[in-house]
Formats: structure tokens, C-alpha cells, sequence
């Protein structure tokens, strides 16, 4: 089930009886998950060594054509350049809430015993970070590695194995790779079921996209000007088409699912 954020503490969707009376709790975590995101965000911003300052500067600085006037806002510069393209304040955005079941498979239904059975199959998340919460007794997290191998995530990492709850795990998604010339890359992941787990599976997703309307430029930061460089996309007469947020998501479902694709868009 996906949930959207709330505005001024109401859902803006139909929600199921389960959750009748349990709204403040709902926009209560929905808020601190958000939080949460904008806080590493922020980070990420320190990371990159985004510029501050007056826009002719940054232009000066990274020497990208798409930093023109009118394509970036220099006013939220420097470690909140990411941030602030986040913020609720700037909706709609494709940021969800998604509560997730895998029920526990019958006899009947493992297709291949004794090995392992795969619940969802390998993939990358849409936005810019993602959020997961699991429960401590469920693992089946895997996630591919740069040496073409399945690695299982553990719930509990050491030193956490005392926490009363997991580690929130924290995904870096399509959106963030792509904005930043994939010097930061998505995880590619998958969900399994261990051989003779008979429990059901439940966990939580936060993804967190930017604003629809954002523009993706590049991301002006020494980090990224050294990227582009490696990568050979100098600087040319001509600058790459700017896509929005909005226009990046649609393409990674149109990818995934054909939405958009349809003749009838009630079939999307």
C-alpha cells in the first residue's frame, strides 16, 4: 500500500479501516521519516562540495553551461542545495510511504526446494534516497554487488545486535545517481525468502523524491565539475536537454511498467 504525505495532518487518500484513528501517528512518522531524509541530504550536500554563493560565481566556478539564470535558485546554495529541492514546502513530489507484505509461501507455492525463493526481484528505487524499516527477525535484504554477487544485508549489523529496533537502512536511488553523473549509484537489491522460512514478511519503505518541478542540472559542486571531466561531458555549445523530476520519474516507470505508454491511460 503506498501513502502520501499528509497536508495539515489529513491524508489525502482513501484510507483503509485499519488505519482509521491512527492518523496523528501516521503523519507523526511520515514527518520524522522526512526529516530524516533532508537530514542526510544535507549531508550528502557537505559530501559533494556544492557551492554557495551568488550565481554568476557558481557559474564561474563550475564551468557548466546549464548553470545559467533561471535553472538553478543560488540563493539555497551550499550544503542545502539538495535539501531544499526536498522540501514539503515545494509539493507535489513523488515521495511515498510504502507498507509492505510478503506472505509466507505454502509447499505448494516454493518453486524450487531447498534453494532460495525470490519475493521481489532485482531493482533499483525511483527517487533520491530511500528509507527501509524491517523487523529484527525477518532478513532476506540482498543486494548486488560490484563483484556480480547476490550479498545478504544483514537486519542486525554488528554492534546493533542490542538496539531495541533495526538500523534504518538508507538506499540511494536512481534520481540521486543520475543527478549526480552516477559518482553516487543506485542499489541495485532484491528481496528472498531463506529456505523453510515459513513467516510472513513485513517491512516499510520512505522514498524520497525532490520537488516534481525540479530541474535536474548538475549538481554545482567541485565534486561533481571533477566527475563530469572523467566521464568526458566537457562543456559544448550545446547543453544536454533538462529534464525535471517529475519527467525523470516518468521514465523510469514507463521503463519498468509502460506507464504513459498505453493507449488508454486508464490502463497506466
Amino acid at each position: 500500500m503506498n501513502i502520501a504525505p499528509f497536508v495539515d495532518g489529513q491524508p489525502q487518500q482513501d484510507m483503509p479501516d485499519l488505519l482509521t484513528g491512527h492518523h496523528n501517528e501516521m503523519d507523526d512518522f511520515l514527518s520524522r521519516c522526512h526529516l530524516l531524509c533532508l537530514k542526510l541530504l544535507r549531508l550528502f550536500g557537505m559530501g559533494l562540495k556544492v557551492f554557495s554563493g551568488p550565481l554568476k560565481h557558481l557559474r564561474e566556478n563550475t564551468g557548466h553551461t546549464l548553470l545559467i539564470a533561471g535553472q538553478i535558485e543560488a540563493r539555497d546554495g551550499g550544503e542545502d542545495w539538495l535539501s531544499a529541492r526536498h522540501s514539503h514546502s515545494r509539493m507535489p513530489s513523488g515521495t511515498i510511504l510504502r507498507l509492505l507484505y510478503y506472505p509466507a509461501l505454502s509447499n505448494g507455492e516454493i518453486k524450487h526446494p531447498g534453494s532460495t525463493e525470490v519475493r521481489a526481484g532485482a531493482h533499483s528505487d525511483y527517487g533520491s534516497i530511500t528509507l527501509l524499516f524491517q523487523r529484527a527477525s525477518q532478513p532476506g535484504l540482498e543486494i548486488w554487488t560490484s563483484d556480480s554477487t547476490w550479498q545478504p544485508v544483514d537486519v542486525n549489523p554488528p554492534g546493533t545486535e542490542n538496539d531495541p529496533f533495526p538500523p534504518i537502512l538508507v538506499n540511494i536511488a536512481d534520481l540521486l545517481s543520475y543527478w549526480t553523473n552516477g559518482l553516487l549509484r543506485s542499489t541495485v537489491h532484491r528481496v528472498v525468502s531463506s529456505t523453510g522460512c515459513t513467516d510472513d514478511r513485513y517491512s516499510v519503505a520512505y522514498f524520497c523524491h525532490p520537488a516534481s518541478d525540479t530541474k535536474l542540472v548538475p549538481i554545482p559542486g567541485e565534486m561533481i565539475k571533477a566527475r563530469v571531466a572523467e566521464r568526458g561531458n566537457e562543456d559544448t555549445d550545446e547543453p544536454p536537454k533538462v529534464i525535471t523530476a517529475e519527467q525523470h520519474l516518468n521514465s523510469r516507470l514507463a521503463a519498468t511498467y509502460g506507464f504513459g505508454l498505453q493507449d488508454d491511460p486508464a490502463q497506466d
